[in-house]
Formats: structure tokens, C-alpha cells, sequence
């Protein structure tokens, strides 16, 4: 699966997969931390270690979750997608894909209205 070839909602539901899959693996190395601290003959280094890797892997499971979470708000999704759909109008009448644009973002009303400028 080339990430690039989805679309943005293909994409969001790809990421929250791998997100959940993710959360079960986190719970598992946490659950592995837990069993080796409890045995008598641990060794600190390796225990040290493997809460390094569990807080690393929780901090970014944290954010990246809440980054997908802030990705919810439908004003920001209808603004993506508004994006993506100049994008692709733009790869269907020139056959390439845009090097250098601004877009600009106008909520007119209740409306948002998105323009796109090659330069």
C-alpha cells in the first residue's frame, strides 16, 4: 500500500489501524515491563531500557492519537479534502502534479472556498 495513492478518509482510517494496532502492542511491552520488574534477578539496565522504549512508545502513540483526534474537527477535514480536490483537477488538466501553488482558504457564510495557484 503506497500511502500517497489514498485518498485523505483511506488515509485517516489506514493511520487509525495502525494506531490501534499499535495501542495493542504498547499494552504488551507495558504488560512485558510490569513482569520483569517483579523478578528478583532483574537486571537495572535492562529494566531501564525497556521503560525508555515503553515511555518513547507511549509519547508517540499519545500525540499521534491526538493529532488524528484533532483531525476529526469536519471544518478541518472539509478544508483537506478542498485541497486534495484542487490538487487532483489541477493533475487531470495539466498531467502533472503541482510543484510550487498557494492555496487560499476563505470561509465565506458557512462555507469554506478553497483557491488554488500554480506559481
Amino acid at each position: 500500500m503506497n500511502p500517497q495513492n489514498l485518498n485523505w478518509h483511506q488515509l485517516l482510517s489506514s493511520i487509525q489501524d495502525v494506531m490501534e494496532t499499535d495501542g495493542e502492542k504498547l499494552k504488551s511491552y507495558v504488560e512485558f515491563y510490569k513482569k520483569k520488574r517483579g523478578e528478583a534477578n532483574a537486571d537495572e539496565n535492562e529494566l531501564y531500557r525497556l521503560y525508555q522504549r515503553v515511555l518513547y512508545d507511549k509519547t508517540r502513540f499519545d500525540l499521534i492519537t491526538e493529532l488524528l483526534y484533532r483531525m476529526e474537527n469536519l471544518n478541518f477535514q472539509i478544508i483537506l479534502l478542498g485541497i486534495d480536490d484542487c490538487i487532483e483537477k489541477y493533475k487531470k488538466i495539466s498531467g502533472k502534479h503541482p510543484l510550487d501553488y498557494v492555496i487560499t482558504v476563505r470561509k465565506e457564510f458557512s462555507t469554506f472556498k478553497i483557491y488554488f495557484m500554480e506559481i
